[in-house]
């Protein structure tokens, strides 16, 4: 299951909190997938064959901070173990065109991963982080994240979006380590 984290409704579309939404949008497009569809009205998903394996694509249309009740919610349905899910999302301890892959760890100050982390009692979820870069003051973490992507920025936004699609698909095709290898350099 690769999930994308972000935030629900027009005024987070193009927000740097919503990377992960954005990211599985790009995947998918790259993959010719179109057909998302309503589940339970708590997340949109889509399903694919990939090398003769389904993978689930997922996005939470809860608020970012509720993502673990979703996540949770859609295992128990499906039967998907932590370790088979891929969450992508935002990073702001990382510069703007970074990507980190990793197969476990703490929340790193992210509430919507605090929240994954606390509903499915594991840390243990491969994760692909987004390098968003930092506030320009600490104090304005949360409207950082939720402002909208500049557009002296937007280059090399899409250019990190791109870097991470075939990360996400070399994991897919490949597995975490060929992606951690190739993905996780400065």
């Amino acid at each position: 299951m690769i999930v994308g984290l972000g935030n629900p409704g027009t005024s987070y579309a193009r927000t740097w909190h919503n990377a992960g939404f954005l990211l599985l949008d790009l995947v998918c497009k790259n993959l010719n997938l179109s057909d998302w569809k309503s589940w339970r009205s708590v997340c949109e998903c889509l399903t694919a064959e990939i090398k003769g394996d389904k993978v689930l694509f997922l996005k939470p249309t809860e608020f970012m901070n509720n993502s673990g009740r979703v996540l949770e919610q859609f295992m128990h349905f499906y039967k998907i173990k932590p370790s088979q899910i891929l969450v992508c999302y935002d990073d702001v301890s990382l510069d703007l065109g970074t990507l980190r892959i990793r197969k476990k760890g703490s929340a790193g100050g992210h509430n919507g991963i605090k929240d994954i982390i606390a509903c499915l009692g594991t840390d243990e979820f491969l994760r692909l982080k987004i390098g968003i870069g930092t506030a320009p003051c600490a104090s304005d973490c949360r409207k950082y994240v939720l402002s909208k992507i500049p557009k002296a920025k937007k280059n090399i936004f899409d250019e990190t979006l791109n870097k991470a699609s075939d990360a996400v698909l070399t994991v897919l095709n490949e597995g975490i380590e060929p992606a951690m290898n190739r993905f996780n350099c400065r």
